[in-house]
């Protein structure tokens, strides 16, 4: 997982790289007690591996795939008949029922064809890329994919753009909040009860911030002040 992205997507493609590992595995030790590691981590798969994370690939931009004719189509042209059925039936939710017919015939559409010609801001996301030992980033991934989501409903398909906006703003784990409520542990301490809430965000917000300042950490991003009630 890229730290504390939200990248729901990426969760199915570790699945798929451990089956891919246990094959060659199994390959490499054919004793008969690893015959059956293919089958219990399949299992494993299918009941810790959602649907939702199998639609987050099929309309993230990070696995899009260039065909021959330099076109570009969406992941889901990659996937099998059981893995498009978890991608209509997750869909499905961010959609009203009479909307679902509509839904399941954009899916169809990005199955059959390519991304349309006429939108070049979609193949620019694509192009927008790069390669490093096999894995896929996007360039300014989080605001590459809203510029994504965006031109999806342009392009004719606007309940897949609602689902896109939800599914790769989704965190993938909890990492992102156990470390708020860390930051604001710090601060409320049972010296500091009554201490207000808007300085306590102003606290936070200035030590998340210091060591960026300083430079002494340049690789996390810069804490937001910003309080939710």
């Amino acid at each position: 997982m890229e730290a504390d992205s939200p990248l729901l997507s990426q969760v199915a493609p570790i699945w798929q790289a451990l089956e891919e590992h246990v094959d060659v595995f199994v390959v490499k030790h054919p004793a008969e007690k690893f015959k059956c590691l293919p089958a219990m981590l399949k299992r494993r798969r299918d009941k810790h591996c959602p649907d939702a994370a199998y639609a987050a690939v099929a309309l993230d931009p990070s696995y899009f795939v260039k065909e021959a004719s330099g076109e570009w189509s969406t992941a889901i042209i990659t996937m099998d008949a059981d893995e498009v059925e978890r991608v209509e039936k997750y869909c499905e939710r961010f959609v009203a029922p009479d909307e679902i017919g509509a839904l399941r015939k954009e899916l169809t559409r990005l199955r059959l064809a390519p991304l349309p010609k006429q939108f070049e801001s979609l193949h620019e996301v694509c192009a927008d890329r790069r390669e490093e030992d096999g894995k896929v980033f996007l360039v300014a991934a989080n605001q590459r994919r809203g510029l994504w989501t965006r031109n999806l409903a342009r392009a004719g398909f606007p309940l897949l753009g609602l689902c896109a906006d939800r599914l790769l703003s989704m965190h993938a784990t909890s990492a992102a909040s156990q470390r708020n409520w860390s930051a604001w542990g710090q601060i409320y301490t049972k010296y500091k009860t009554r201490l207000g809430l808007i300085k306590a965000g102003k606290i936070v917000y200035i030590r998340g911030n210091s060591t960026i300042v300083a430079g002494e950490d340049n690789e996390f991003e810069e804490v937001c002040l910003q309080v939710v009630d």
